[in-house]
């Protein structure tokens, strides 16, 4: 039974590697996961910078060609999994 005055416990988020990010490499080795639906540019400075749709930015290790084929790699892999709930 729930307290008056509390809020509900809201359903369990889906883990965010099934949803719609891409994991990449900080320059210090630790793994970063960005969302590849809000990525607005990569630019080559000679590391990739990520810029996002809300204007900051991540540094990584992954060049510019690799970011760009996991994020191909997501969206491709997003596409045959709707086609297959359908």
């Amino acid at each position: 039974m729930q307290a008056e005055g509390r809020p509900q416990a809201r359903a369990a988020l889906p883990e965010k590697e099934e949803t719609e990010v891409v994991e990449l490499t900080k320059l210090n080795g630790e793994p970063l996961l960005i969302n590849a639906l809000q990525i607005e540019m990569v630019e080559s400075i000679p590391e990739s910078k990520i810029i996002m749709m809300n204007g900051t930015f991540h540094i990584v290790m992954e060049s510019r060609d690799e970011v760009r084929r996991k994020v191909i790699e997501f969206f491709r892999s997003s596409f045959v999994q709707s086609k297959l709930e359908a």
